[in-house]
């Protein structure tokens, strides 16, 4: 994907962090990735483009807005992920201009004024970093609460961390900007408590000028100012206790060291397992309700209680490590991002599911599992005339439904019939087209239809199986042994019939086998967890599924073709929206 990130930071901040941190992964994962911010502190890898969007001016603002459309138009911007109020603003106007999705990380405690509640201006979706933004962008906003879901700040942890460094038992580190809330919060600890503690040194790390309100303190603390990254991990390392919230408790913890939680609104504590949740919600004092609740004799006691108290313990670590892991941050915005594009286009590849092809109606048989080889050749002529690409699971590109202009078609045909060789393989390659054959391992012919009064139709035989697979135009994937209905078989005899289906035709093809299409399309949650158990990377459904593929992928919708499917029918069918279509219909 092409994804632009907005922010309105003049100085480091959490969010200039967390927004290299996950551009920076992103790009890993094949992504290209832009910035667009007044200042940028942080390395990246990313494309950066200074935008000077702090600036609150009416008329910079409607400029930003105007060259943010051209931005998002010239370099075919396929999301926008906004890190800031400012930002947002601006962002939710050009995407709305440009047609582009958008989302936005609730990094702090949004203001509730009346405009805020008006036009949220979080985009399509938005993710906070914490549960006590996501409950004020909820409550006091009013965004819907669908729409927003927590996620915290991502790190990347280090293979072979740093040797531990000596600490000086005397040395209180506290790290945080000096300027907006957080100053202020900064100014009244050193105020009401720490010029107070004679025994200890004191170290303030961040920002680049003092304000100079801070200058009364110089005789008693050191103002390190703004640092590098690595050298703040070196003030930490030499802390007999860290001071901060944020990305900066984190930071300590996973460095085994004490930490006290203080953030702009708010005082959890020396950090521990009794405490862990509460500091969690409200990313460790940066985001609380009410106003600032700050009680200074608590602090007071929690300074007095540190030089006795453990350093953290491996389960504390542990649980902090597991909440901030990145690789599991990324991968859920990449689904968000996803998410976000398929339901603001309205669009995913369609899936089509097909069963037998016939040469005439005669040959049809009791259910509507059928369609003539005439038709079927004009729905091919259809694809082709259109510029569709037909596609495998085993290519599929989950980036491929990124790009509008790129139609793309899935045909799956369910049982593996013998016309599929005798009929559907002759027009796959006149018309250089791809599908996806599900096969039943254990049986020769349809026995399961049969008693429900429908014809003995014959499966595809292995010679005929290893032709198709090798021309390149079929993938084949498993449909059971004996193509029962899962949901009312025992789990441990619906297991079984995943399960070996697998091994089986596995062991026929010479091939590993990715995709699994359920019987009759029913499934139920055991169902769904032996496909995956069984080391399916997919499992096929008809009606049933999210609207999105990546969703839910042991639960992929298909688009059922009937024998009175039409070419203008089909057109519809695979136009990329229909699901959307039928859905909205059903709601009404």
């Amino acid at each position: 994907m092409r994804i632009l990130m907005t922010l309105s930071q003049t100085e480091v901040t959490g969010a200039e962090v967390y927004a290299v941190t996950i551009a920076d992964s992103l790009i890993d994962r094949g992504h290209e990735v832009f910035i667009l911010s007044d200042t940028l502190h942080t390395p990246t890898r990313a494309t950066y483009v200074p935008l000077e969007l702090d600036k609150r001016s009416f008329w910079r603002r409607l400029k930003y807005v105007v060259f943010l459309v051209r931005f998002i138009r010239r370099h075919r911007i396929q999301v926008v992920h906004a890190h800031s109020r400012a930002a947002m603003w601006v962002s939710w106007f050009a995407t709305r201009l440009a047609r582009v999705p958008m989302l936005s990380t609730v990094h702090a405690l949004e203001p509730t004024h009346a405009t805020r509640r008006l036009i949220p201006a979080f985009g399509d979706y938005a993710v906070a970093v914490c549960e006590n933004a996501r409950q004020n962008v909820v409550e006091n906003i009013g965004f819907p609460a669908d729409r927003v879901e927590v996620l915290r700040n991502g790190f990347l942890f280090p293979e072979n961390p740093k040797p531990q460094t000596q600490s000086d038992e005397r040395l209180i580190t506290l790290i945080g900007r000096l300027s907006s809330t957080k100053g202020e919060a900064a100014f009244q600890l050193l105020e009401n408590v720490l010029q107070h503690h004679g025994g200890y040194r004191i170290c303030v790390i961040g920002g680049r000028d003092l304000p100079a309100r801070f200058e009364r303190f110089r005789d008693r603390v050191q103002f390190v100012g703004h640092v590098t990254t690595a050298e703040v991990a070196d003030w930490m390392r030499r802390s007999a206790l860290v001071i901060g919230s944020g990305r900066v408790a984190v930071e300590a913890l996973l460095l085994g060291k004490k930490t006290l939680a203080f953030g702009a609104f708010s005082a959890p504590g020396l950090v521990t397992e009794a405490n862990l949740a509460e500091c969690l919600a409200s990313n460790f004092g940066d985001i609380s309700f009410g106003g600032r609740q700050f009680d200074w004799n608590f602090v007071k006691a929690e300074l007095e209680k540190a030089p006795t108290a453990e350093v953290p313990s491996e389960a504390l670590v542990a649980k902090v490590r597991e909440a901030y892991a990145l690789c599991p941050v990324v991968t859920r915005l990449e689904q968000v991002y996803r998410s976000t594009f398929v339901k603001f286009h309205q669009r995913e590849i369609p899936i089509l599911c097909y069963h037998r092809l016939v040469e005439t109606d005669a040959e049809g048989g009791k259910f509507p599992t059928h369609i003539r080889v005439d038709l079927f050749e004009k729905h091919l002529r259809y694809l082709q005339a259109h510029g569709y690409r037909t596609l495998l699971f085993s290519d599929l590109d989950e980036e491929t439904v990124f790009e509008k202009a790129q139609r793309s078609v899935i045909l799956t045909f369910d049982d593996g019939y013998e016309d599929n060789y005798r009929l559907l393989f002759p027009l796959l390659k006149k018309y250089d087209a791809k599908a996806v054959i599900y096969l039943v391992t254990g049986r020769q012919a349809n026995d399961w239809d049969v008693p429900k009064g429908e014809k003995s139709l014959r499966l595809l035989n292995q010679a005929q199986r290893r032709e198709m697979l090798a021309s390149g135009l079929v993938e084949f994937g498993a449909h059971t042994i004996t193509h029962p209905d899962l949901t009312e078989i025992c789990p441990e005899q619906a297991d079984e019939e995943i399960r070996l289906s697998k091994i089986q035709l596995e062991a026929d093809l010479g091939v590993g086998v990715r995709t699994f299409a359920y019987p009759y399309g029913r499934l139920n949650p055991q169902v769904k967890e032996s496909a995956r158990r069984a080391g399916f990377r997919y499992g096929i459904a008809t009606d049933s599924g999210p609207l999105a593929v990546h969703e839910d992928p042991f639960q992929v919708r298909r688009i059922v073709v009937f024998p009175n499917t039409t070419p203008r029918r089909f057109s519809r069918k695979v136009s990329g929206g229909y699901t959307f279509y039928r859905n909205r219909k059903t709601e009404k």
